[in-house]
């Protein structure tokens, strides 16, 4: 019998060697996000057929990704079988969330009618061209090129600093007081989203992730990391900044871009979840692609 289970650090190079059978476009899957988010949301793995399948739960109902790295249609479609049948062996209808549009299209084409499709606009991730986040030249960034002269005039002794292990500490120590100063002891969400960002924080080098903290006046006001998602495209797992510190957004959002990601062609900034306040900050950026989801339902 086939046992999902737990993502671990020490897993990464076997999830990740199925990942790079295939270009990873979503968020969804990728290794950073499925450790960060293990235990909230109980991700959990197995090699299926020769293919990386992902299970995870969302409030009380299990969910799947579509299979990653399968070498053949028939391999795909015996994976996808293995799947339905689990969920249909304990009681529960098929689901699978995290579809971009080609895994849509190879799921149609193997097993045509067999679900019930929903498109999921709160989880498109948004995709940049680094250049436009780096340069943020013409009308459309205007704003935003307004916003990081802004804050370098108020405050041009700030620090950009990449993460390593001699500013860990300091790192950690923000995210604790970003989730004091928003409450996070009395909202579980927000506690468990601490709790993962500590988490990658004490093993950031073993994830194979980039990241950095700008300093204003010797404290830390913005924490940002990430980690390649494919051949010419970074993502961006985590940007939390002092809404206080005016411009700082708008300046970590490109000194990241600038220092870290310079030699890709595209930043995914990830899904907008449904909030208006991030899907309006996220549309601002004038994303080049939407990396479109869907949601299927076994019939």
């Amino acid at each position: 019998m086939t046992v999902f289970q737990p993502v671990r650090l020490e897993d990464r190079e076997v999830i990740t060697s199925y990942h790079r059978r295939q270009r990873m476009e979503g968020s969804d899957g990728v290794f950073g996000n499925s450790y960060m988010w293990r235990n909230a949301y109980q991700i959990r793995w197995a090699i299926i057929e020769d293919t990386l399948c992902m299970i995870a739960n969302r409030g009380e109902r299990e969910f799947f990704l579509p299979p990653i790295g399968a070498t053949s249609k028939e391999q795909f479609q015996k994976a996808l079988t293995f799947l339905n049948e689990y969920s249909l062996n304990s009681g529960a209808v098929p689901e699978y969330r995290g579809i971009t549009t080609g895994a849509k299209e190879l799921i149609e084409q193997v097993m045509p009618e067999a679900f019930l499709w929903e498109e999921d606009r709160d989880n498109f991730d948004y995709t940049y061209l680094t250049e436009n986040l780096v340069t943020l030249s013409g009308r459309a960034y205007h704003g935003k090129k307004n916003h990081v002269n802004q804050f370098r005039k108020l405050y041009p002794d700030y620090e950009y600093i990449p993460i390593t292990p001699a500013v860990t500490s300091e790192a950690i120590d923000y995210a604790l007081a970003w989730c004091r100063q928003r409450g996070c002891d009395s909202d579980a969400s927000l506690a468990l989203e601490r709790d993962a960002i500590i988490d990658c924080l004490e093993n950031f080098e073993s994830l194979g992730f980039k990241g950095a903290i700008i300093k204003v006046e010797g404290r830390v006001q913005a924490l940002t990391y990430g980690e390649m998602l494919n051949s010419d495209t970074a993502i961006i797992h985590v940007e939390k900044a002092n809404g206080e510190v005016k411009g700082i957004y708008s300046a970590i959002n490109q000194e990241f871009a600038m220092h870290a990601w310079g030699d890709t062609d595209f930043l995914n900034r990830e899904e907008d979840m449904g909030e208006p306040g991030l899907r309006k900050a996220k549309e601002s950026y004038k994303p080049v692609k939407m990396i479109e989801k869907f949601v299927a339902l076994g019939r």
